[in-house]
């Protein structure tokens, strides 16, 4: 009976040993899988830095081309406003020279009036002189008649004195 017991703890033993080699091989694959994991883990977590070093980089690009967008947009406005400054101002211009042709059509029409009086006057001036040449002949024929008719009258004084 002892040796039935002997046998029976004994075959319990070897079990016990079995399980436990088969524990520590699962432990093992466990371990060895786990590392495989671990390493699987850390390759991800580096892409996964990579990655975000990725995105950072191409972030600070996107920002630095924001800057020159918005640089090159600020300089747009300004074209634009000089723009439309500069069209304004041509606008006035335009306006200016029209109503300065207007006053050179004006002092162009006032010269012409002008010269235009002043031919009139000229004109007037030598009917005037022409009037009055002829009135100093007039008068001139009229004072010699008057001489002739007080001629006799002047020769019966000078001889009645």
């Amino acid at each position: 009976a002892a040796a039935a017991a002997a046998a029976a703890a004994a075959t319990t033993a070897v079990q016990h040993v079995d399980d436990l080699e088969t524990t520590k091989r699962h432990v093992d694959d466990l371990e060895a899988r786990l590392q495989r994991l671990g390493a699987a883990a850390g390759m991800r977590m580096q892409r996964l830095e990579d990655g975000i070093a990725d995105i950072r980089s191409e972030a600070a690009a996107a920002s630095e081309r924001l800057e020159q967008l918005a640089t090159a947009a600020a300089s747009a406005e300004v074209h634009v406003q000089v723009s439309a400054r500069l069209e304004q101002l041509e606008i006035a211009l335009q306006s200016q020279a029209s109503r300065d042709d207007d006053a050179a059509r004006r002092v162009q029409d006032a010269v012409a009036a002008t010269q235009q009086m002043e031919a009139a006057v000229a004109e007037t001036r030598a009917e005037a002189e022409e009037a009055r040449q002829q009135l100093l002949q007039d008068v001139g024929w009229q004072v010699e008649a008057v001489r002739e008719e007080l001629a006799p009258v002047e020769a019966q004084v000078q001889q009645l004195q």
